[in-house]
This record gives structure tokens, sequence and C-alpha cells, in this order.
């Protein structure tokens, strides 16, 4: 499961804090929109190896779908 929380958008861009079974240190991630790169990713300490942020990014794409944002969203796979 990844929890994501503070989402932003901007002009061309999703970002959020993503925490890894809603553990702290969180890790962050950015994605361009025009293209849906990724363009900014900083891992959560300790879960480096992680599918947590690919889990995320796909999120992201999904939220910036979205008119209003949600304050944080979950993701939980299998």
């Amino acid at each position: 499961m990844v929890l994501l929380k503070n989402i932003r958008r901007g002009d061309d861009y999703i970002e959020a804090d993503y925490y890894v079974e809603g553990e702290s240190p969180c890790g962050h991630i950015r994605v361009r929109l025009s293209d849906g790169e990724c363009i900014q990713l900083t891992f959560a300490p300790g879960h480096e190896y992680s599918t947590a942020p690919s889990h995320a990014y796909g999120r992201l794409l999904e939220l910036a779908e979205m008119d209003t944002l949600p304050e944080e969203s979950r993701v939980y796979w299998y």
C-alpha cells in the first residue's frame, strides 16, 4: 500500500509525497503532464527497490484527470 499526501498540480505537473505502508519518512514524486514523464523522484528511505513509486506514478496520472484533487489517496495492490 502507498499513501499519497500533499497532492499538488501545477501548469504542467502533478506531484505528491508518498508513504510506503503509511510509514515515515516519505518519498516524493513529480510527473510532467504533457508527456507523462516522471521528472522528479526521491525514494522513501529504506524502500529504494520498492514498487511503490510506480504505483504512485499511476495514481498521479489518474488524479490529474480530476477537476478537484483529494487531500490524500491510497493505492493497494497484491
